[in-house]
């Protein structure tokens, strides 16, 4: 069982990580057009074409999958009607 400073730490990081990639979109939709993307500690640790290849590229760096941000980098804008 985690303490819980170890805990707000991981917290704190994932909620850097999730921030990363929404104030980031924009830039990072350039870099990484239709890619997966996982950012982890507020950066950006690997990309790939696929989910899968994404996390196998995840474990291969022994990076904790619970505390990674994975999200795909669309390149098509979306509108919402409200």
């Amino acid at each position: 069982m985690d303490h819980p400073q170890e805990v707000a730490h991981k917290l704190q990081q994932f909620r850097q990580s999730a921030k990363f990639l929404s104030s980031r979109r924009a830039y990072l939709v350039k870099r990484y057009p239709k890619e997966w993307v996982a950012i982890y500690g507020g950066k950006v640790k690997a990309h790939a074409q696929t989910l899968s290849s994404l996390l196998e590229e995840v474990d291969r760096q022994n990076l904790p999958r619970q505390h990674v941000v994975i999200g795909f980098l669309d390149t098509t804008e979306r509108r919402l009607i409200l």
